[in-house]
């Protein structure tokens, strides 16, 4: 389905619906702006795992812009690891990454999650400037970084955040 999952989409499209989140915004072409390449996860994840990556105003979470999400079963199967989009120079951006996996159904019909794991990491993009952003699995735990493309290290101004319970809450 090219970009994204179609459980996806479909399951973004009732949560922006809903009210529940809104699509992130990209600066406009002529405004200052940085690039930011949103990577598949890596290590310790197989097919059935899903990671959206969103967009926050601040470390707790009152509002989250959905930038896109990998089903990585799909992405193995050679839909591309990579996405593009764009950010504000000058200004923090929050990025909130949610991983997890099915673990199930009910008689309902509901899927149950497992393995969920949240990360909420920032920095101050320089105009020009371009950057990934990429979750990594260690074990048990996860780390969301941020790195300059130019040098493969974090930016001077990139923060990984601790996450509050808002943050945590299916959506």
């Amino acid at each position: 389905m090219g970009q994204f999952s179609k459980m996806g989409v479909v399951a973004i499209a009732g949560l922006v619906t809903a009210g529940c989140i809104s699509i992130y915004r990209q600066p406009p072409a002529d405004a200052p702006s940085a690039e930011i390449e949103y990577r598949k996860p890596v290590a310790g994840v197989g097919i059935g795992i899903t990671q959206s990556l969103g967009a926050t105003s601040s470390p707790a979470c009152e509002k989250i812009s959905f930038i896109g999400d990998f089903d990585v079963g799909t992405a193995m199967l050679g839909m591309s690891g990579r996405r593009m989009f764009r950010a504000a120079a000058g200004e923090r951006i929050y990025f909130h990454s949610e991983t997890y996996s099915p673990g199930g159904g009910n008689a309902s019909g509901t899927i149950n999650y497992r393995n969920v794991c949240v990360n909420i990491s920032s920095f101050v993009p320089e105009a020009g400037k371009r950057y990934a952003v990429v979750q990594y699995f260690t074990g048990r735990s996860c780390t969301l970084d941020i790195i300059r493309l130019e040098d493969d290290q974090p930016p001077p101004t990139f923060i990984r955040h601790p996450v509050e319970a808002a943050c945590t809450k299916r959506r």
